[in-house]
């Protein structure tokens, strides 16, 4: 076999004054008055390493602002339990997001707040052991009581979405982000606080929450025990279809895929604020080959 070990150095050659293009990087000008904008522009954007891409992103999430793009937030993991559902509040409420893909970690966090369930601050290094005698759920540094936020949740969730079956609103065949459309409305209809849930400000600005492992998450695990609340109300022995709640994942593909292909033919760029990784991110990324 002939090796064509030359193939990789076919590229543009580098100039020896090419490397000196940047700017001078000085030490860091920071005063009291400085703001946000001053930060990234002035501080992070004159440095390197990730404070430079940092500035790079903030300036590139700018651009796709004033462009009108399409823009999509994924998110993974668990991060609402933090409080970071107000910065997605925020950022629906001033339209930089158009739609959303996520989990279901952070969709069933994020509605304590809404409810004023417990969430507290916590320790990282606390015996799991000691915290399960008291019914606390530890999320790295952050306490979750069992029975007066988790039963709660769950309780609320599933009357959410057996009130909405009751009215019929879900058709046949629907995506997650009609699921989460609906709980999001009964959220505002029914919750102390709903201003402080993503999912409830989602619901009011039409701004679709795709979850595509619905099954993995309490969500999920609360409306898949619908039918088995349902026949045993009935004195059944057997689980009613009629009484299930099953987002469909060919419709999750279909609505999502729809989303970029619409921006496509009407010529809108398309952007994404991507935070962490895993199936959200992924999710968004297979729109390209779905078309």
């Amino acid at each position: 076999m002939h090796h064509m070990k030359h193939d990789c150095w076919q590229g543009k050659p580098i100039s020896p004054l090419s490397c000196w293009q940047g700017k001078p990087i000085s030490p860091l000008s920071l005063n009291e008055n400085m703001t946000i904008t001053g930060l990234v522009d002035n501080v992070f954007d004159c440095m390197g390493y990730n404070a430079k891409r940092l500035a790079e992103a903030c300036h590139l999430f700018k651009t796709m602002i004033d462009e009108g793009s399409t823009i999509c937030l994924t998110m993974s993991g668990a991060m609402t339990p933090v409080g970071m559902g107000g910065v997605i509040i925020k950022m629906i409420e001033l339209g930089f997001i158009d739609w959303i893909v996520t989990t279901g970690a952070n969709t069933y966090h994020d509605l304590h707040f809404a409810y004023g369930l417990p969430v507290h601050q916590g320790d990282f290094s606390a015996d799991d052991n000691v915290l399960a005698e008291h019914d606390v759920v530890r999320i790295y540094d952050v306490y979750i009581d069992m029975e007066r936020t988790l039963v709660a949740q769950d309780n609320i969730i599933q009357a959410l979405t057996e009130k909405a079956v009751e009215r019929n609103i879900f058709p046949e065949k629907f995506s997650t982000a009609f699921y989460y459309k609906t709980l999001g409305d009964g959220v505002i209809e029914t919750a102390k606080h709903p201003e402080k849930s993503f999912i409830a400000s989602a619901s009011k600005h039409n701004v679709p929450v795709f979850v595509p492992a619905y099954a993995d998450s309490s969500v999920g695990m609360g409306t898949g025990f619908l039918p088995i609340i349902a026949a045993s109300r009935k004195g059944a022995n057997k689980m009613a279809p009629s009484d299930f709640v099953d987002p469909s994942p060919t419709m999750d593909v279909l609505e999502s895929a729809a989303i970029v292909f619409h921006s496509m033919n009407e010529n809108i760029t398309r952007g994404a604020l991507e935070v962490g990784g895993g199936a959200p991110k992924n999710f968004l990324q297979q729109t390209g080959p779905m078309i």
